[in-house]
């Protein structure tokens, strides 16, 4: 099983909002299975986004805490549509910093 995640994002400094977007993708060719699943969730956030300890909530913790939605979708999903259900592992998301870090535009 092959699974892929891109994630971007968007910085409101006016409106104290971080958007974030996870993708996940998950194939299997030995079984012909192919899921893809386009996330979003918004953050208020109240602080300096330049400050480590506050980028290291957007960047890794965000993402860390939508992720476990996406997994029991995914697992619900295929349940639902009457093949065996597909549970992803617990996924570290943080080599995923420097990319969101990079793709997150600042308003």
């Amino acid at each position: 099983m092959s699974i892929g995640l891109d994630a971007s994002g968007e910085i409101n400094k006016a409106e104290g909002k971080f958007h974030l977007k996870l993708n996940v993708h998950v194939s299997d060719e030995d079984r012909g299975l192919s899921v893809e699943v386009d996330a979003c969730a918004d953050y208020l956030i109240d602080g300096d986004v330049e400050d480590p300890k506050f980028s290291n909530f957007l960047y890794l913790n965000a993402p860390a805490i939508l992720f476990p939605y996406i997994r029991a979708y995914i697992s619900a999903l295929t349940a639902l549509s009457g093949i065996p259900p597909v549970t992803l592992p617990p996924v570290n998301i943080s080599g995923m910093k420097e990319v969101l870090q990079k793709k997150t535009l600042i308003k």
